[in-house]
C-alpha cells in the first residue's frame, strides 16, 4: 500500500522483499509527530547503510537535543543487530 501511495515503481519494492527507504524515513517523521504533536519540522535527512528487508522487526532509536533554534533528532534504525538507516 505504501509503494501505491507514493507512486513508487522500483520493483523491488513492488515484487521483491526490500522496504522502501521513504518508508523508513516516513518512520523517523512520525515517531517525532506522535511525540510531539505540534512540532514543525523543518528538516529531514537520512542516510540509508543496510537493507531492510519485509517480514522482520524495524527497531527505531530516538534522542533529541535542546538547540537555539529548537530540537535537533537523531534516529537510528536497526533491522536485527544492523543498522540500516540513520
Amino acid at each position: 500500500q505504501f509503494v501505491d501511495a507514493t507512486g513508487d515503481s522500483n520493483p523491488i519494492h513492488r515484487t521483491g522483499e526490500v522496504v522502501p527507504g521513504a518508508f523508513v524515513a516516513s518512520q523517523f517523521a512520525s515517531a517525532v509527530e506522535i511525540l510531539l504533536p505540534g512540532l514543525h519540522l523543518d528538516l529531514l535527512r537520512a542516510t540509508f547503510t543496510g537493507v531492510c528487508w519485509y517480514g522482520r522487526a524495524l527497531r527505531l532509536s530516538l534522542k533529541a537535543t535542546p538547540t537555539e533554534e529548537g530540537l535537533s533528532f537523531e534516529a537510528v534504525a536497526f533491522q536485527d543487530t544492523r543498522r540500516v538507516a540513520r
